[in-house]
């Protein structure tokens, strides 16, 4: 990975003096984002960007690659490399050193597990939901099966709440849960993270919201999630880990980047926000 990324830079370096505005753009952002912005296909830095396909496309002919994908096809060709050497170390070595191995398989598979989430990410999709979360009409609602994967819930509603209003999250309580059904309207969303074991309980909040009106986002790990089947909209997340216990990267990056998108409608909000918390803050003397 270290010697694609050396490549890579050096060819955005000496290119620099036949870079547009838009390519100026464009390379400061692979910089800034890089190893992730590899995991991106043209399409998707481009809606990060704000610019064209083509814009992006032929920057990367600019800096001497046939296409985005000779790029990629590269920089994995790297990371199998890195890969490889990680888990041979891991078998061969029984030393201080070991170590470094491990940090390396972990990262590589986490950026394998980021990188194949996104690959089957439909940007159709990914625009809808951003749709819903940007409607200024409706309510958000955000519940999960407990356990680890109620972190990822907490994640999403802690994110959402700062740039929009109307965020909540279900409680443990069966009847917090009905208290909180009770007000769905037809364009309110509920998303719901079900990843293994499933909750038979979690697909009768969703079925039940969805008998109200509402819209279904799922965040899951398998195609054959039960609340999946019931969905608008389905999300699949990788979560293959070294270890015996699931990661959790590749979906606080996906969250992450829905974050980003809906961020840039709510701008008014977000800023009339952070105004009166810095008032409050100085009214309450919670900073020195």
């Amino acid at each position: 990975m270290n010697d694609f990324k050396k490549k890579f830079f050096s060819s955005i370096s000496e290119s620099a003096t036949r870079f547009t505005t838009s390519d100026n753009a464009i390379a400061d952002h692979l910089v800034r984002t890089y190893p992730n912005c590899m995991l991106k296909n043209a399409s998707e830095l481009a809606l990060e960007l704000g610019f064209n396909v083509s814009t992006v496309t032929r920057f990367f002919q600019k800096i001497g690659y046939d296409s985005i994908k000779t790029a990629q096809r590269d920089f994995k060709k790297d990371i199998d490399l890195q890969a490889n050497s990680a888990y041979v170390s891991l078998k061969e070595e029984n030393r201080v050193d070991a170590k470094e191995s491990i940090v390396g398989a972990y990262l590589i598979n986490d950026i394998a597990n980021i990188e194949a989430t996104f690959n089957d990410l439909s940007l159709e999709k990914l625009d809808i939901l951003t749709g819903l979360f940007s409607d200024r009409k409706n309510t958000v609602t955000i519940g999960s099966n407990r356990g680890q994967t109620y972190a990822l819930a907490y994640y999403l509603y802690s994110q959402l709440k700062q740039v929009r209003p109307n965020v909540r999250i279900l409680k443990a309580d069966p009847l917090d849960i009905a208290d909180d059904l009770v007000s769905t309207a037809v364009h309110d969303v509920l998303v719901m993270f079900d990843f293994r074991k499933y909750a038979e309980f979690n697909h009768k909040v969703a079925d039940t919201f969805k008998q109200r009106g509402g819209r279904l986002a799922v965040f899951t790990d398998s195609p054959i999630s039960p609340i999946g089947k019931i969905a608008d909209l389905t999300f699949e997340i990788k979560t293959k880990n070294p270890s015996g216990f699931d990661s959790y990267a590749a979906a606080i990056t996906l969250i992450n980047l829905i974050i980003g998108v809906v961020s840039r409608n709510w701008e008014d909000y977000i800023s009339g926000k952070a105004e009166t918390l810095s008032q409050l803050h100085g009214d309450l003397n919670i900073f020195s």
